[in-house]
């Protein structure tokens, strides 16, 4: 599960959200706070998402194993 969470995050930071920049740069241009609006609206469902991760499994698996290494992988 871990494993598939820290790709989730690879896939996210290094191909969907710059995708996502770039897209809204071109559809808003020329209007620069109208595309940054739809990225943070687009991005920030999923980002919650991703960094509610570690505590959810906190509290179900009760794995601090897995929530040290949820939380270096944040940290870095």
């Amino acid at each position: 599960m871990v494993v598939k969470w820290m790709k989730a995050w690879y896939l996210a930071l290094r191909i969907l959200f710059p995708s996502e920049r770039r897209l809204c740069n071109e559809v808003f241009f020329g209007f620069s706070s109208a595309g940054d609006l739809s990225f943070m609206e687009i991005c920030k469902e999923l980002i919650n998402d991703l960094l509610n991760f570690p505590e959810t499994l906190a509290i179900e698996r009760r794995s601090f194993y897995y929530l040290h290494r949820c939380l270096k992988l944040i940290q870095t």
